[in-house]
């Protein structure tokens, strides 16, 4: 299931739900393929003189991939060891990207307002389109993790049973959590439980990276990126199960630490 959630500055909103016993990889293709060229007929259909300018825009086409260490995410399996030397594994992974933007130089070269809901298990909550991208070069991109403090109005997403749970509670602050890792630990004797949960207005991570994009005009581009999820135990500060706590969520000491450690956890796969 991937859900879509366009909140562009046009006040569209739109919500697909798609289901998950399809080809995966070729539907998401396909699709992505056929909204592209919607959104060009429209475009091109807006124009009644034949002689304008040729569109200056491309879709890119964002694929998240998930690993620790690059070693591949295996779900439910105690088998990884963070900076602390906790062996750990992970059972979900749930988060928001919004207000990506696109630089060359330093320089902001376009922004987008969409919100995305991510769901690491799941390949078709795991990527994403965006129709209209200016074409040209770009060297890096920045996203923020969560929602600014803005967009963090409690219900203000469209009520999918995703956003749903991704409700912040109202006595808490309100808005929604911006990430779910949870997983299992082992301790020196037993296996325990661990949920580091981040919400409430104020606790959005910026995150960034350095990528070679070319997008293309009149095409469907690609951008493949990947979340390391040992980052968010390791830089600028170690956390440690067995010291730090296992539950973040009300611990703004905790959260706090686990945003700082989010700005280096995607970088693009080349």
């Amino acid at each position: 299931m991937i859900i879509i959630i366009d909140t562009s500055d046009d006040d569209h909103l739109f919500q697909k739900s798609l289901p998950a016993n399809l080809h995966k990889k070729d539907f998401t293709m396909s699709r992505y393929v056929l909204l592209f060229l919607c959104v060009s007929t429209l475009v091109a259909c807006s124009h009644r003189n034949n002689d304008m300018p040729v569109s200056t825009q491309g879709g890119l086409s964002v694929a998240i991939h998930h690993d620790v260490d690059n070693q591949p995410l295996i779900w439910d399996s105690i088998m990884y060891y963070n900076q602390a030397g906790n062996k750990y594994g992970v059972t979900k992974l749930h988060y928001y990207i919004s207000n990506i933007r696109l630089y060359r130089n330093n320089n902001i070269i376009q922004q987008f307002d969409s919100v995305y809901y991510m769901d690491a298990k799941e390949q078709y909550a795991s990527s994403f389109l965006m129709p209209t991208v200016s074409a040209g070069a770009y060297d890096s991109v920045a996203l923020t993790i969560g929602l600014l403090p803005s967009r963090n109005v409690s219900y203000s997403l469209p009520a999918t049973i995703e956003n749903t749970a991704m409700n912040w509670p109202d006595v808490m602050g309100g808005g929604y959590h911006f990430l779910k890792l949870e997983g299992h630990w082992m301790d020196t004797t037993s296996v325990k439980g661990f949920a580091l949960h981040v919400g409430k207005t104020g606790f959005h991570c910026e995150a960034g990276f350095a990528c070679h994009l070319d997008v293309k005009a009149s095409q469907v581009n690609a951008l493949n990126i990947k979340m390391n999820i040992n980052e968010w135990f390791r830089i600028p500060a170690k956390y440690d199960f067995s010291l730090d706590g296992v539950y973040s969520m009300g611990n703004d000491t905790l959260m706090r630490k686990i945003v700082a450690n989010g700005q280096d956890v995607f970088s693009e796969v080349r």
